[in-house]
């Protein structure tokens, strides 16, 4: 899978994110028990208020997605490259994700990044091995060169 597909799905992923966040914020602005904590039972509340955010949530995401692909169905958004066709359910639920994906997304491509890096500087030091070889032959052949001239002047002369 190519960094640049990826980064091309996260993009994606991070605006179905961002636009489905602000839907719920507008929706929790609209239906005020959403926003506020209740004074009572604030356990109960609180886990079915979460659940309820949650499906509003994945709702918001997957509403955006099916606006970004034109179509209001299931049918999968071809991102391109090697990643294909994704489905707007599965868009959904990582826009949905929160910081908790995002945190893992960062993680990932800076793995991906350091990887890179180490790949590059790998090939960096295969690199300056293979010519440091390469200048050592050459130089090996030179001072040969030189002595096989130097013998044949030092030959030439005792004759």
């Amino acid at each position: 899978m190519n960094i640049t597909d990826i980064t091309k799905l996260i993009a994606l992923v991070l605006a179905i994110s961002i636009a489905g966040e602000r839907l719920v914020t507008f929706l929790k602005t609209i239906i005020p028990p959403l926003a506020d904590p209740s004074p009572n039972d604030p356990v109960q509340e609180s886990t079915t208020k979460k659940i309820v955010l949650m499906l509003l949530s994945f709702l918001a995401c997957w509403i955006t997605a099916c606006f970004l692909h034109g179509k209001f169905l299931v049918d999968p958004i071809d991102i391109g490259g090697s990643i294909g066709k994704v489905s707007v359910y599965l868009l959904g639920l990582m826009a949905m994700g929160g910081s908790a994906f995002w945190r893992g997304i960062l993680g990932y491509t800076k793995a991906v990044q350091q990887i890179k890096v180490q790949q590059f500087r790998h090939e960096k030091v295969k690199a300056d091995l293979a010519l440091n070889t390469q200048l050592s032959a050459a130089w090996h052949t030179a001072a040969l060169t030189e002595l096989r001239r130097e013998k044949r002047k030092s030959f030439a002369k005792k004759s």
